[in-house]
């Protein structure tokens, strides 16, 4: 399938591609105005807005058809769970480190999450590195990740040698994530 989001941080420059099915969307703006009298003598106001944010909201399902795919998946989600991570980050730059709450990234899904870029949709981007991910993604702070096994999907069970491993034949994956205007 080409339904592939693609996530990249900006302090390591590393990108996470995950195969994905839209479960929901919601795309939020919200304006901070205030009114402005422009003449006492005819009363008319001016609005003045001072500022406006824009959020994703967006849930996924990420299926595996065996079990070597979900276990890449959850090696994908740790990645983005290490991406994400507030505090203390060190960059691919030698001896740059960033302490931050809020984590910049850029996501690319396809016409719903990008950065406005124009590309044909019969000829979409094709996003093999963090710079192309940076041209063509939206760049974004992420404020929420929450993932979790779809247990009426089922799991994969595999027998190493002294344990039986379960992998997620399906994951559920929520995603907020805050459009920077800087």
């Amino acid at each position: 399938t080409d339904n592939i989001i693609y996530i990249g941080s900006h302090i390591s420059q590393r990108v996470v591609a995950l195969k994905a099915f839209l479960d929901s969307y919601d795309f939020k703006v919200t304006k901070n105005s205030q009114q402005m009298m422009i003449n006492s003598f005819s009363n008319r106001k001016q609005v003045i807005e001072s500022e406006a944010k824009m959020s994703f909201t967006i849930a996924l399902n990420i299926p595996a058809h065996s079990y070597n795919e979900s276990r890449n998946n959850l090696a994908k989600i740790a990645e983005l769970q290490r991406m994400i991570a507030p505090g203390t980050i060190e960059s691919s730059e030698k001896g740059v480190f960033v302490n931050s709450s809020k984590v910049l990234m850029s996501v690319f899904f396809k016409n719903l999450l990008n950065s406005g870029e124009y590309f044909s949709p019969f000829n979409a981007p094709s996003i093999n590195d963090f710079a192309t991910l940076k041209t063509y993604g939206v760049i974004v702070y992420c404020l929420n990740v929450n993932y979790q096994p779809d247990l009426d999907a089922g799991f994969f069970q595999v027998a190493d040698l002294d344990a039986d491993f379960m992998f997620p034949k399906n994951i559920k994956l929520n995603l907020t994530l805050e459009v920077c205007h800087e």
